[in-house]
């Protein structure tokens, strides 16, 4: 009963490394679930500290499971400083070529790698997503996202 908490927290960061390490779209579910450890890692935390207190106890047991409870919580980081999808350029392919229902010229707009430039960059499904302009490009149609200003064209008129 009392390896339980471990267990279940080694379990889970092994399952959330492998996950990484396969890739394509597994990676994609393990970065989108990086909460649920976090989420042990704070029951077990408060577990821990409770049982500390009530028993006046503390062994190794107890601290090696503090330890994997603080380690688990390191995703908690990236709700205070979000943090880009881990991929690169060189190891993505384009993957499809689009038809878009618009009739008139379009820019495309890219903000980059950084998050600071491009707040696309945390989501791993739009890590390289695009953003499709119509001009005028800066007459107020403006919204801050996360700190970024994103010009915004909905639904362009037939006759521009």
């Amino acid at each position: 009963m009392r390896l339980i908490p471990i267990s279940i927290m080694l379990l889970s960061i092994g399952v959330f490394l492998t996950m990484f390490m396969m890739g394509g779209v597994t990676k994609i579910y393990a970065w989108n679930s990086l909460q649920y450890p976090a989420l042990m890692g704070i029951v077990s935390l408060i577990l821990v500290m409770i049982y500390a207190v009530v028993k006046r106890e503390f062994n190794r047991l107890m601290a090696s499971t503090l330890f994997l409870a603080i380690v688990c919580l390191f995703p908690v980081i990236m709700l205070v400083k979000p943090m880009a999808y881990p991929s690169t350029l060189e190891n993505t392919k384009p993957s499809a070529t689009v038809r878009l229902p618009a009739d008139v010229p379009l820019k495309v707009g890219w903000g980059g790698d950084k998050i600071e430039t491009n707040y696309h960059a945390i989501a791993a499904d739009q890590r390289w997503a695009y953003d499709l302009l119509v001009a005028p490009y800066a007459t107020g149609s403006a919204k801050r996202i996360m700190g970024v200003t994103v010009p915004r064209c909905w639904h362009p008129p037939a006759d521009l």
